[in-house]
């Protein structure tokens, strides 16, 4: 079933429509820069939706293929009808946040400041959209005709449209970008969220040890692995609040805990299935598969587990 695009964008097949939302879940801790699964999606982000403006080719990208808000091919004021969505300067901020994040280096967020710059106003007001070069973006995959979205007459690729401007966000990712230039890292992830699901790990604080999990386990597409246990950090055996481990080093799945130096605990696999079902590991006890890992941690040194799960 296609959905529909607002702004009079029509009807068009999810698979077909490109946007660069994907970010987010690195700038939210959610995902590593390096995640295949991000990587692989600024692929057809920049082949679909991105262009370059003026001599010194400054990035730029639309909010998604087939938007209808902004103005018209002729350059008429947005009707809700005919309308070409443009260029948004604020995605320059997002993908150099992104950059930061992949090479830990502030610098790597310059060219898309820079862009910024260019961008705004004389006084440093950004706005909400800029001309594009004329351009027809890709069709869909089912044969529906592309989206071309033509620069008027009188209007200059890169300059200001009569979108809103300032645009307050605009100027406020812009700030946060500076930001994260000057600190060398993305100052918006959240370390506990990003710990959460393996895209960072956090030091241990006093009194505990680390605990890296490795463990081996056979899954098919759809299936996802989790860890829960008999502590607060593993869930207390709740499969809504159990730790994720990451698939990236697939068969191998990994992630870090701290957890309280010379504590013992318990703790299980267990995979979510495609339907949302729960499969837990086979693991012996109690002469079946209901057993649970057990482990007593030192008072110093990293654990590293290297456990195997069997299914059945």
């Amino acid at each position: 079933m296609p959905i529909v695009i607002g702004n009079n964008g029509g009807p068009h097949r999810a698979i077909d429509i490109i946007d660069g939302g994907f970010l987010e879940l690195v700038r939210m801790g959610v995902k590593r820069p390096n995640d295949p699964t991000i990587t692989k999606s600024l692929i057809p982000y920049d082949g679909v939706i991105e262009q370059t403006i003026g001599s010194n080719a400054f990035p730029a990208w639309f909010r998604y293929n087939f938007d209808g808000y902004g103005e018209t091919n002729t350059g008429d004021p947005y009707n809700n009808s005919s309308g070409r969505g443009r260029l948004w300067p604020i995605f320059d901020a997002e993908r150099g946040n992104y950059q930061i994040a992949a090479t830990g280096a502030g610098s790597a967020g310059a060219p898309y400041l820079a862009a910024l710059k260019a961008f705004s106003t004389p006084q440093g007001f950004i706005s909400e959209q800029i001309w594009n070069p004329s351009t027809t973006l890709s069709a869909d995959t089912d044969n529906q005709s592309g989206w071309t979205v033509t620069t008027p007459a009188g209007g200059t690729p890169g300059g200001i449209t009569g979108s809103m401007e300032p645009l307050n966000w605009a100027q406020g990712e812009y700030i946060t970008l500076l930001a994260d230039i000057g600190a060398g890292h993305v100052i918006d992830i959240p370390p506990a969220v990003c710990s959460r699901y393996f895209a960072c790990i956090l030091p241990p604080g006093s009194g505990q040890v680390q605990v890296n999990i490795n463990v081996t386990a056979g899954t098919q597409y759809g299936q996802y692995m989790y860890v829960t246990g008999n502590t607060g950090t593993l869930g207390n055996w709740n499969t809504n609040l159990s730790l994720p481990v990451d698939s990236s080093t697939y068969p191998v799945w990994k992630n870090a805990i701290n957890l309280a130096a010379g504590s013992s605990f318990q703790y299980k696999y267990y995979r979510k299935n495609s339907d949302g079902s729960i499969t837990w590991e086979c693991y012996p006890g109690n002469g079946n598969c209901n057993g649970n890992r057990s482990l007593t941690l030192p008072s110093s040194v990293t654990v590293n587990l290297n456990d195997t799960v069997s299914w059945n």
